[in-house]
């Protein structure tokens, strides 16, 4: 960038490319998940369609935490561990992304 434009400085070069990173914590969507199953209302996990009412969930980033320190409510979706476990820390598949559009985007309503 400082090559790009010689007039700007390092230090903005830098400060247009850092950000600080938030923290690794899920915990408003665990709470929102743990609320809606104690409500009864059905609670599916994005990636399989499961049921999370009857079984343990775990709280995905969309785009990995390692890859991304994003917290942002839109990054952060119900899952069952299993499928957790199974995306890890890699960017969910074009197909996965697709078969799992309507289930995303009811959770984000």
């Amino acid at each position: 960038m400082g090559t790009y434009d010689p007039r700007l400085s390092t230090g903005v070069c830098y400060d247009a490319l850092s950000w600080e990173a938030g923290q690794h914590d899920p915990r408003l969507v665990r709470d929102r998940v743990t609320e809606r199953i104690r409500e009864g209302t059905p609670v599916h996990c994005v990636w399989t369609d499961a049921d999370l009412r009857r079984r343990q969930f775990a709280v995905d980033h969309c785009f990995p935490w390692s890859r991304w320190g994003n917290n942002d409510l839109w990054n952060l979706l119900p899952t069952t561990p299993r499928a957790n476990n199974q995306k890890a820390e890699r960017l969910p598949a074009p197909v996965l992304l697709s078969d799992a559009r309507d289930r995303i985007t009811e959770w984000w309503q």
